[in-house]
């Protein structure tokens, strides 16, 4: 009874629940157009992170290096812990902030908006691949390359 119940459960939830919670949002993130204004006051946005976390950083007299953990998966829990582990070495200097992800929301364009850039295009003929300012960036050496641009 109960294995009969979950499968019904698990059914509605899959193929009718999330289904329609996502063409709710659709038509509200169109009828608000806001993949053209995706902001919330006072929350910087994933596609600034570069200039607003590591370029100033990096403009400070004395700094040589930045290093950044990204994770789209950790919890805020665990990256506060991590972040008080590593603020108890006395020479480093830690920060953990949030920001407003990009929508659509998939990996390889959050990734590529972390980057330094102009502009974002997506380019489906050529590897559904995420361009920064005219380049690929898939792989690390394109994002390597990317950073050396202006680094």
């Amino acid at each position: 009874m109960f294995r009969q119940l979950d499968e019904n459960l698990e059914n509605l939830y899959t193929n009718w629940y999330l289904h329609e919670l996502g063409l709710a949002w659709d038509g509200h993130i169109e009828k608000e157009a806001l993949l053209e204004n995706w902001h919330l006051p006072a929350v910087s946005n994933q596609y600034e992170f570069y200039a607003t976390e590591v370029k100033k950083r990096l403009a400070k007299q004395g700094t040589k290096r930045v290093f950044v953990i990204i994770s789209d998966a950790m919890r805020f829990e665990v990256a506060h812990e991590l972040k008080t582990m590593i603020g108890q070495e006395k020479r480093f200097e830690t920060t953990l902030v949030s920001q407003l992800g990009v929508l659509p929301n998939y990996t390889q364009l959050g990734m590529a908006s972390l980057l330094p850039h102009s502009g974002l295009s997506y380019q489906p003929e050529k590897e559904s691949s995420v361009y920064v300012d005219g380049q690929s960036s898939q792989g690390l050496d394109n994002r390597h390359s990317i950073l050396q641009k202006v680094n």
